[in-house]
């Protein structure tokens, strides 16, 4: 009966080790879950610039557009000085004008033209094309040509619009020819030569038109613009082309020497006036300048 009782007791006592077993396997497993849990929960999350997979391609790619000639910085100048000229007044003299510009090859043949030969020109040019190709502007003023003022948009007409609209589109082009060369224009020539008293009043520059038209942007034919010049040149005229036809640049190549060849000296339109005694005016309109003849009855009567 003894030996009974011990068999139970000790039962019972290896029932209770095993219960203590399972209690500390049980602790043991919930401590390594936790801090596995731990773990995870330190991990860094992403950096909220990184880029993920979810990053959308833009569904349109832009057409590359042409890369914009850098406009060159020039230290601006003060008010431009008065002209100076070494043009004989007593021997004929003409003004080339080139409308529309600056372009890039046209443009750029033209002034080789007028660097071979020694002469200069005025280039009434447009914003919309200035503004890329400030390297264009630059070169005009490092071969002494002279830059005139044709708007920001050649899309103004001056007896329609009001001074406001025409200054605007005066200033956008100011500003342009500034940041290129260092100076503003000085002369304008208003689209189709149209104006009315009041905005020439207002604006209060020399108006700058001409009196040989070549219609070069009509014929576009070289033989027909060095036909025009011939046929119609005069001392002291003012000669109207286009810088951006290839006709009119094979013109310039036949014409310039041409001119030189038949006495005229070739100028910019400020020079000539300049050679003739002339100080070009604000709110005036200017068509030719004095033949020599009367510069030189001028000077007698003085």
């Amino acid at each position: 009966m003894r030996s009974r009782k011990v068999i139970i007791v000790f039962l019972i006592c290896c029932a209770l080790l095993s219960s203590v077993a399972a209690v500390a396997a049980i602790s043991n497993s919930m401590m390594i879950s936790r801090e596995a849990n731990l773990i995870l929960d330190v991990t860094p999350a992403p950096h909220s610039d990184a880029v993920t997979e979810e990053t959308q391609t833009p569904d349109v790619t832009e057409t590359p557009t042409e890369k914009p000639t850098p406009t060159p910085t020039v230290e601006a100048t003060s008010t431009p000085t008065e002209i100076t000229t070494d043009l004989d007044p007593e021997k004929p003299i003409v003004a080339l004008s080139f409308d529309d510009g600056p372009g890039t090859l046209h443009t750029e043949r033209i002034l080789d033209v007028l660097s071979e030969n020694n002469v200069t020109a005025t280039f009434f040019v447009v914003g919309d094309m200035a503004n890329n190709h400030a390297d264009v502007l630059a070169r005009h003023k490092s071969l002494g040509c002279e830059i005139g003022n044709h708007t920001m948009t050649h899309k103004t007409n001056f007896k329609e619009s009001g001074v406001d609209k025409v200054m605007e589109e005066l200033k956008g082009v100011d500003r342009l020819v500034k940041q290129a060369t260092g100076d503003e224009t000085r002369l304008v020539r208003p689209p189709w030569g149209a104006f009315t008293d009041e905005v020439l009043k207002e604006v209060d520059r020399p108006f700058i038109l001409w009196s040989v038209d070549t219609e070069d942007w009509k014929s576009r034919d070289k033989d027909a613009v060095v036909a025009v010049v011939k046929r119609d040149v005069f001392d002291g005229c003012i000669i109207l082309m286009h810088d951006i036809y290839s006709s009119t640049a094979d013109a310039c190549a036949e014409v310039i020497p041409w001119l030189l060849d038949e006495g005229y000296q070739v100028t910019s339109v400020s020079e000539m006036f300049a050679a003739r005694g002339v100080k070009l005016e604000g709110g005036k309109v200017y068509r030719k300048a004095p033949t020599a003849q009367e510069y030189m009855e001028s000077k007698s009567n003085n």
